[in-house]
């Protein structure tokens, strides 16, 4: 009995250090997310101050009026910075306006037919948030692979 009351006590204790272990891993798991993630934003922060950021905005401003079609009523919100780009580069096919959009963009552009009622988000926060689930499941693989070492 004193040696059954040992066992139990053992795996206990292994159980509770397993715990331990596994909230250890996830709370790197997270710390490591968020670390990711801020250096992502800082580093498409610094990628609107390229030339290759205006290559970018032209290809998708291209790509956002093809896919809106023949609409007559465009709005694209941009940040202020971009103003001047977006009306310079933007067709004035139809009535075009160019107006400030919130800060949290990071780049980009939210465009909005106002007569069908279409909005098409192109900003790079939208397309980091679209990839947020991805990043974290590969930190997870990694992680994954690393603490089965």
């Amino acid at each position: 009995a004193a040696a059954s009351k040992a066992d139990r006590e053992r795996t206990k204790l292994l159980a509770q250090a397993a715990n331990r272990r596994h909230h250890l891993l996830v709370a790197q798991q997270q710390d490591t997310f968020q670390k990711v993630m801020k250096r992502i934003r800082e580093r498409a922060v610094d990628f609107t101050a390229t030339q290759d950021y205006y290559a970018y905005l032209e290809k998708n401003i291209n790509l956002a009026l093809d896919s809106l079609g023949q609409a007559a009523r465009l709005t694209f919100y941009v940040l202020e910075k971009d103003m001047e780009f977006f009306a310079t580069h933007v067709p004035r096919k139809g009535e075009v306006e160019v107006k400030p959009g919130p800060g949290s963009m990071i780049g980009g552009f939210i465009v909005e037919d106002k007569e069908n009622l279409l909005q098409l988000d192109l900003t790079i926060r939208s397309l980091l948030e679209e990839y947020r689930e991805d990043i974290g499941a590969e930190i997870t693989r990694r992680f994954n692979e690393v603490s089965s070492l």
